[in-house]
């Protein structure tokens, strides 16, 4: 018998300098903090006790999980609803002409928040992609 390995969480990417559950507390009208939980309401009264939890940052990416506790083993796949309450918040901020680089409903992209149908096309223009790290070989003395 061979061990199967739980699949990645789809989770939120996000850029550095925003919070997503700053994002939903601050749409207090839909929100309700529940025993360190969210309870989300909309107009299809989705009730979750999840919150958002920071996995990792590089450059201007974060990735956040979202689940019941703060391990990362009990993630969950971030719903779709409560992806588009932060999204919707994102857009009005870049309608008023906020700069902002990434909001991201996908599975976890590991190490280094690469992503490949983002960043697959910034490497083929010749440039480096946003939180990577450019390695510059040693020259010869």
């Amino acid at each position: 018998m061979t061990h199967q390995e739980k699949p990645l969480p789809i989770v939120l990417i996000l850029d550095r300098f925003l919070d997503p559950n700053g994002i939903l507390a601050e749409r207090n009208n839909e929100i309700i903090f529940k025993d360190r939980g969210l309870a989300v309401h909309n107009d299809t009264s989705l009730i979750v006790d999840l919150w958002f939890r920071f996995v990792d940052a590089s450059g201007s990416r974060c990735v956040w999980s979202w689940g019941p506790t703060d391990d990362y083993d009990d993630a969950e796949d971030l719903p779709l609803e409560v992806f588009d309450i932060v999204e919707q918040w994102v857009n009005r901020m870049k309608q008023r002409g906020e700069l902002l680089g990434i909001c991201m409903r996908r599975e976890d992209p590991g190490l280094g928040i690469y992503i490949p149908e983002v960043d697959n096309a910034v490497i083929a223009a010749g440039e480096l992609p946003d939180g990577v790290i450019q390695v510059i070989p040693k020259s010869p003395d």
